[in-house]
This record gives structure tokens, C-alpha cells and sequence, in this order.
């Protein structure tokens, strides 16, 4: 059995469908009841679990052969580090009780950074509690995610014009799928127990700039589609209009500013390189429906 945290949320339940194609009996872990029970009609073993309870995160690893670990985004807590500081240790204790003998973790590259990453910080925290913990860990450095233009595609359809906070807008960036992700963590989830920690820094098949974003997006909608630099300044204003915390908003801008300036990027020398098949463009066309795909 395999134990999933964030089971309804973008990756992990990527990780969800992946192992189950395999036939896999999975257990996913989620803190929304409703979303557990429309889990549960699918076939899968799906369990209620705050991720900062350690208890009840001891009794959703128990059994498990491997789990898939990860710190949910605070978007709306005073203090997004405190909170995320809380899962950490809650994961840590309950892999270490439950004798979980192998945790895929959810990373990001800029994970090593001991400053000036941002909220990716919070991953930095989040592999130093594990590696206290005892159990074997694959650690998933992910790129930036190619989903996070998916909040951006209603300005596409409203205007045609896609913000971007990713400068300059011909400046090519490492981006990966969610899907890739999962099917990534799934293939490691079944794998033979490693040796030590396992570091896999996650990208796409190629890197993409805001404007080659524009152009899929063309393709995809055949309508013209023109990417606009939005500073990061007004990224933050616009995150607090959606009622996301100063603490998460401050600690986001420095992640682009960081990926903007290349100072946040993959740990020199350390960790395996796999690229995903998803392209950019398969990622957009996924995220919009039929009805937007068709311009109606």
C-alpha cells in the first residue's frame, strides 16, 4: 500500500491516478472530508488527516510500504513559514513512528538555498526535518510548475493578453508538469528501496519563455494571445486582492524574483536530471476546457 498526502490537490493526485493505472492499492490522505469520500467511489482507501497531526498522520502511514509526503501552500496563514514548519515535523515524527521504510518528497529546486528562496524555503525546512527522521528518502526538486499560468487563463480569454511576472518575456525558464510529476513519483514510490537519499531534480522536455507560452496558447485557441510583463510589485497586490496573506505573497515575489534574476535554480552538481515528456503546450491545452478551447 501506498500512503498519499495532497490526494486531491494538482500533484498529488497526479500521483493518485499514476500508481492506480499500475494497479496499485493506494491510500490518499486529504483534509477535506468530501473530497475523501468522492475518493473513496473511485476505488481508493482515502483517510482524513490534518498534515499538522502527527497522530493522525502516524495512523494514516501505518502499513504503508511508501508514502508520497508534502507540504500543503499556506495561502492564507499570518505566518505561512509557522505553519509550514508545523507539517514538517508532523511528517517527520509520523514516518519515523509509523516505520515508513521510504518517503518521495515533494522539493523544489532552490531547496538548498539557505536564503533568498522565498516560501521555497519552507522545502528547505521540510528536508532537513526528514533527514532526521531515519527513513529513506527520494527527494523531488521540482522546476516551477508549468500549471501556475492556469490562474492567468481567464485573462487570455477575456482580452487576449497573458500576464507573466517571468522576465524579460523572451528569457527561456525550466518549467515542469504536475502529470509528469506524479507519473515521476509514482515510478519511484514502486521502486526497489534506495541505497541513501535519492535527489532527482524534476524539469519539461524544454525550457519556455512567457512568450513561447503566448504563441501555444495561439495555437491552441487560434486567436491572437500577447504576453505583458506584470511586475512583481503588482503580483503582490494582485494576491492580496484574493485575500492571500502579506506572509505568502511577500514570500512568493521572492521566489520570481529570485527565479527572474537566476539566483534561485538547481544545487550545482547535486542531483540526477530527469525531464518530463509534457510540453508546455500539452499542459495549457489540458487547462483549458473544450468550450475555451473552441472560443466560444
Amino acid at each position: 500500500m501506498f500512503a498519499i498526502m495532497g490526494a486531491t490537490g494538482n500533484t498529488g493526485r497526479k500521483v493518485v491516478e499514476a500508481l492506480l493505472r499500475q494497479g496499485e492499492h493506494v491510500r490518499a490522505i486529504t483534509r477535506d472530508s468530501l473530497r475523501a469520500e468522492n475518493l473513496r467511489i473511485l476505488g481508493v482507501e482515502a483517510v482524513c488527516a490534518d498534515p499538522q497531526d502527527p497522530t493522525k498522520l502516524t495512523e494514516a502511514f501505518a502499513g504503508a510500504r511508501a508514502a508520497f509526503v508534502m507540504v500543503p501552500p499556506y495561502l492564507t496563514a499570518d505566518d505561512a513559514w509557522l505553519e509550514s514548519a508545523r507539517v514538517s515535523r508532523a511528517i517527520a515524527h509520523a514516518l519515523r513512528q509509523a516505520e515508513v521504510p521510504h518517503a518521495v518528497v515533494l522539493s523544489s529546486g532552490g531547496a538548498h538555498l539557505a536564503s533568498g528562496a522565498g516560501i521555497i524555503s519552507t522545502l528547505r525546512d521540510l528536508e532537513t526535518e526528514l533527514s532526521q527522521s531515519g527513513v529513506r528518502l527520494t527527494l523531488l526538486r521540482a522546476a516551477d510548475f508549468m500549471e501556475n499560468w492556469g490562474p492567468l487563463l481567464p485573462a487570455v480569454m477575456a482580452d487576449g493578453s497573458l500576464p507573466s511576472v517571468r522576465s524579460p518575456l523572451d528569457g527561456r525558464f525550466q518549467a515542469v508538469s504536475v502529470a509528469d510529476i506524479g507519473r515521476i513519483a509514482a515510478e519511484r514510490l514502486r521502486a526497489p528501496l534506495p541505497n541513501s537519499t535519492c535527489i532527482l531534480n524534476l524539469v519539461g522536455p524544454a525550457e519556455y519563455s512567457p512568450e513561447e507560452a503566448a504563441a501555444a496558447l495561439e495555437r491552441i485557441l487560434e486567436r491572437p494571445v500577447r504576453p505583458v510583463a506584470v511586475p512583481v510589485d503588482t503580483m503582490i497586490e494582485m494576491l492580496r486582492t484574493y485575500g492571500v496573506s502579506g506572509s505568502y505573497a511577500l514570500g512568493l515575489a521572492e521566489v520570481y524574483r529570485g527565479l527572474n534574476d537566476g539566483s534561485i535554480g538547481f544545487e550545482s552538481g547535486v542531483g540526477e536530471f530527469v525531464r518530463g515528456t509534457i510540453t508546455l503546450e500539452d499542459a495549457l491545452r489540458e487547462m483549458l476546457n473544450p468550450v475555451d478551447r473552441k472560443g466560444k
